[in-house]
């Protein structure tokens, strides 16, 4: 069964799209300068893992 969304048939525009400087893993503590961080990009590639 197929559904349509008025909503997702129109662009978005560049000013609303968010790209993170860096990722931390689901769960994580943010403020936690001690937990590991990924560049996004790697996650964009086929394949990426976090």
């Amino acid at each position: 069964m197929s559904v349509y969304k008025q909503e997702a048939a129109r662009t978005v525009s560049m000013e609303n799209i968010f790209i993170p400087l860096s990722v931390v893993a689901e769960g994580a503590d943010e403020e936690d300068r001690a937990v590991a961080r990924r560049d996004p990009q790697g996650l964009l590639a086929r394949g990426g893992t976090m």
